[in-house]
């Protein structure tokens, strides 16, 4: 599925699978919450975002699906 996005995307799949591996991971069922309730659970990719220096500052959270576009449908992404 993660190969799939990343071609959807336009993105190097081998060379992104290999940053990948460090940064992110995927998660086969993470909850996806509106308005601070669970609306449903989606497999999602889960990355770090550094700063300049290179220190973690948060998560960013693209929830997948196995559609066209590889991307929820009404989903945003969630950082």
């Amino acid at each position: 599925m993660l190969a799939s996005y990343l071609q959807f995307r336009g993105l190097p799949v081998k060379p992104m699978l290999s940053v990948l591996e460090t940064e992110a991971r995927l998660h086969p069922r993470m909850a996806y919450i509106e308005k601070g309730k669970v609306v449903s659970y989606y497999p999602a990719l889960i990355t770090i975002v550094r700063d300049a220096a290179g220190k973690p500052v948060t998560m960013h959270r693209t929830y997948l699906n196995r559609t066209e576009n590889g991307v929820v449908e009404g989903a945003c992404e969630q950082g």
